[in-house]
């Protein structure tokens, strides 16, 4: 029996340290795990995709309309009935220059795709346009005679764009703030410009007569680059609030290609020919008209760009 007892306390002794053992192993295997994985960099944040509502505004330089056919004067030839019974014909101008374009409204959707947490795609769609009026009022032809009038001048130019480029984010935090800088290659297309003059004249009685006139020009095509530099603050998972401002540079100056005069002046008002404010040239690009001092009417190049800048003031959604 003593024989036998003590064989079972060795197989206890041995079991146990064998278990022992095993215990100790296994927590310095862990041990090591962690140690390991302290000494690598965090993980990178996964893909996301995000959408970007736009607002904000663009000041485009587009001399050629700003110096250009904005200041370009009506003018047409007219008949006047004279003493003796005949009509005498006058080319007869009446200058109503449009104030320049300001800063007008921008709006669009923009996707951008994070590839690193440095480097993302962007992608949008945009759209703007600006405005501009004016009115004068004096003597002006009609029906052979001077007749008091005034002279309602509205003109608009509007495009919509499409790019693609890169984000780089120069200092962030992920989920939590991030300062960018941006480079894009637009695409700018359905280039238009619109002009409606209206004229009321002051006839006998108090009676009023309207006539208008309505120019159009557009473009297919224009390439421009837009570098800029933003802040994005993040609020919590799903969205974030940026403000961005930009440049956008012309590749190359473009021009107006396509145009529609109409008019509702009828025969008996007396005018003979109308010198459009825009008219084509032999390749079908619109210039725009000068008159010199001793009344001979030009036709200039009307070169556009749209080098300028822009605020905008995105909102973010992840998914």
């Amino acid at each position: 029996m003593n024989g036998w007892s003590k064989a079972c306390n060795r197989w206890r002794k041995s079991h146990t340290s064998h278990w022992l053992l095993a215990v100790m192993l296994m927590f310095a295997t862990g041990a090591g795990e962690v140690s390991a994985n302290a000494g690598q960099a965090p993980e990178a944040p996964k893909k996301e995709w995000s959408i970007s509502p736009i607002l904000g505004v663009h000041q485009p330089s587009l001399r050629g309309i700003n110096e250009g056919v904005f200041q370009a004067p009506f003018a047409a030839t007219s008949e006047l009935a004279a003493s003796t019974g005949a009509n005498d014909s006058l080319l007869f101008t009446f200058p109503n220059p449009l104030p320049e374009l300001g800063p007008s409204g921008y709006a669009g959707f923009e996707f951008e795709w994070a590839m690193t947490p440095r480097t993302n795609w962007i992608a949008g769609f945009g759209t703007w346009e600006g405005n501009s009026s004016a009115i004068a009022s004096g003597p002006m032809p009609f029906q052979r005679g001077y007749t008091d009038t005034i002279f309602q001048r509205k003109a608009s130019v509007s495009y919509n764009e499409v790019y693609f480029g890169t984000r780089y984010n120069i200092l962030f935090k992920p989920k939590q703030y991030r300062i960018y800088g941006r480079f894009t290659l637009n695409t700018l297309f359905d280039i238009d410009y619109r002009e409606n003059q209206l004229f009321q004249f002051k006839i006998e009685d108090g009676l009023i007569v309207t006539r208008s006139i309505i120019v159009e020009g557009r473009t297919t095509a224009a390439l421009a680059t837009q570098t800029g530099i933003g802040a994005e603050y993040y609020i919590g998972d799903r969205f974030s609030l940026s403000l961005e401002a930009d440049i956008t540079l012309s590749t190359r100056k473009f021009y107006l290609s396509t145009s529609a005069y109409n008019t509702d002046f009828a025969d008996n008002d007396g005018y003979l020919l109308f010198f459009g404010t825009v008219d084509p040239d032999p390749y079908g690009r619109l210039e725009y008209l000068t008159i010199s001092e001793d009344n001979t009417t030009e036709y200039n190049p009307m070169k556009l760009e749209v080098n300028g800048w822009k605020l905008l003031f995105r909102v973010s959604m992840f998914y």
